[in-house]
């Protein structure tokens, strides 16, 4: 009995033996597999990243079926054969809108194109762009602000990007020691500096006025902040200031800044002094050299654009907004006239429209009187006399870093139908004044830019007493005939949808444009973005 218990356990042993045995095998087989298998997707993970890290980098591009919408402070660049469109805001009368967006119009098709790329800089307005011929052509930004939609917190940016013109892509420049977060400043490139000054930041608790001055070495990848000799003889703290390249250096136009009145009382003031930066390849040499402005200078303003005319080594000036504040009262004048800066000479110039010239004789008479009364008009607007832009004058030489070509480029877009001051008001068509000898909506932070010889201007901000507007309207003037402007687009601004109240809403426009023919629009208790 003992015997039979022994040899039943001794074989029930040896069938686990035998059992673990078969499982280990397995164990190890399938371990085999597993390992075999593991390589094999290792391949195809990798494969697979691959093949979603392209979708999600890969820039897209859409044919847009007109002009951009709606927007103001954002940046319009002229590099190569087109414009470049990034960024900028819109106020519904409830909600601010900022934009992220990368367009770019090809004159000669009159097309607008939308590149989308997910790694393009986050949305902005108050930035600053400037080109740069290196590696197919780069467009460079630095800084803007944004704010929640009800315009209760805002942030100011601090970060570099870089976007190729070649390959349509944006990349995120990591470097330290740069400039502060700041919207509002400008930006210019000499040799291969990007020369950043001025600005201002909102903390929320304190808005600071900068005037500070930092060159960007785009072959060392480096900020450098720069103190000019004589420090105490240099541009004082501005935003929203003009700023252009020359042959000496660059160049700043005017701005804005508010003053401290005592207690809790800030007021705002427009800024009219023009300052040289001489530049050194030493960059300890650097010094700023007040200027007298000569010629027909702009009246006092600000939230105006001035961008470079490459190709004359000029500086064309358009629009902005003169406030003047008495307590809790702000009277707003508006503006839409065009000036010419020539470094090589320092003198202003109003740019005045003439009619187009007939091969064929018959209506010479009218279009005199057309000329007379559209350059009246510009007269008026501005303050001054009339003063022709001097195309005899010696052009300055045109900065390194510009990147345009000394070709004559003109837009084949066909004129479309428009009202006086940009509007489409049917009614203003049968005024007998020719649309192309009458200049654009007055505005401020509009977006302007140069492209070969041809001047073009998108969007931007008006106000009246009850609201604001931002416009979408697009024109383009040939700087050398200056026969007139040609609508691109026209802006409906009775159709903008607005979502402040309704005492907003009701208002006579035929009245507030009889107003802006007479000197600009004047609002009460208007309020704009001077800084940007």
């Amino acid at each position: 009995m003992g015997k039979k218990s022994s040899d039943s356990k001794a074989a029930n042993k040896l069938a686990k033996k035998e059992k673990q045995a078969t499982k280990s095998a397995k164990a190890e087989r399938k371990l085999a597999g597993k390992g075999k298998g593991k390589e094999e997707n290792l391949e195809e993970i990798l494969a697979q990243f691959q093949e979603d890290w392209q979708k999600a980098h890969a820039v897209k591009d859409e044919i847009q079926a007109g002009a951009p919408s709606r927007r103001a402070s954002a940046t319009l660049t002229a590099y190569g054969d087109h414009l470049w469109l990034i960024g900028g805001e819109y106020f519904d009368g409830q909600k601010a809108h900022f934009y992220n967006d990368t367009f770019r119009y090809s004159p000669d098709k009159n097309e607008w194109r939308l590149y989308t790329c997910p790694t393009a800089p986050p949305p902005r307005s108050a930035h600053a762009v400037v080109p740069l011929a290196k590696e197919g052509g780069q467009l460079w930004l630095f800084g803007g602000e944004y704010s929640s939609s009800n315009q209760s917190n805002f942030l100011h940016y601090r970060d570099l990007w870089c976007f190729s013109v070649k390959d349509h892509s944006w990349a995120k420049v990591e470097v330290s020691k740069g400039p502060s977060a700041r919207s509002g400043h400008r930006m210019a490139v000499w040799k291969q500096y990007i020369v950043l000054f001025g600005g201002f930041q909102d903390t929320g608790i304190k808005t600071t006025y900068l005037s500070d001055l930092w060159l960007f070495d785009t072959e060392l990848y480096k900020w450098k902040q720069v103190e000019t000799k004589d420090a105490k003889r240099a541009p004082g703290p501005r935003s929203g200031f003009s700023m252009i390249p020359c042959s000496e250096g660059v160049i700043v136009y005017g701005g804005y800044k508010k003053e401290y009145t005592g207690g809790k009382n800030f007021v705002g003031l427009a800024l009219d002094d023009m300052w040289t930066l001489k530049m050194d390849a030493d960059l300890t040499k650097l010094v700023w050299e007040k200027r007298k402005k000569g010629g027909l200078a702009p009246s006092s303003r600000s939230g105006c654009s001035m961008t470079h005319w490459a190709t004359k080594g000029m500086g064309v000036l358009f629009g902005g907004v003169h406030d003047e504040e008495e307590k809790e009262d702000m009277k707003s004048v508006f503006y839409n006239d065009l000036f010419s800066y020539n470094p090589a000479n320092n003198k202003w110039s109003m740019v005045t429209l003439q009619a187009k010239k007939k091969k064929m004789g018959g209506g010479g008479a009218k279009a005199k009187r057309l000329a007379r009364e559209a350059k009246a008009l510009a007269a008026a607007q501005s303050g001054g006399d009339g003063q022709d832009v001097d195309m005899d004058a010696p052009a300055a030489t045109p900065a390194a870093g510009d990147e345009e070509d000394d070709s004559d480029e003109d837009s084949d877009a066909e004129e479309k139908p428009a009202g006086e001051n940009g509007m489409d008001v049917e009614s203003q068509n049968q005024s007998g004044q020719s649309n192309a000898l009458v200049p654009p909506l007055v505005r401020y932070n509009a977006m302007i830019a140069v492209l070969k010889n041809t001047f073009y201007l998108y969007g931007g901000s008006w106000e009246s007493s009850r609201r604001e507007y931002t416009l979408d309207d697009f024109y383009s003037l040939n700087l050398d005939k200056r026969d007139g402007y040609v609508t691109l687009r026209a802006t409906n601004i009775e159709g903008e949808d607005w979502q402040g109240s309704d005492d907003e809403d009701e208002m006579d426009v035929e009245s507030e444009e009889e107003d802006d023919e007479e000197d600009g629009d004047d609002s009460e208790d208007s309020e704009e973005d001077d800084e940007e």
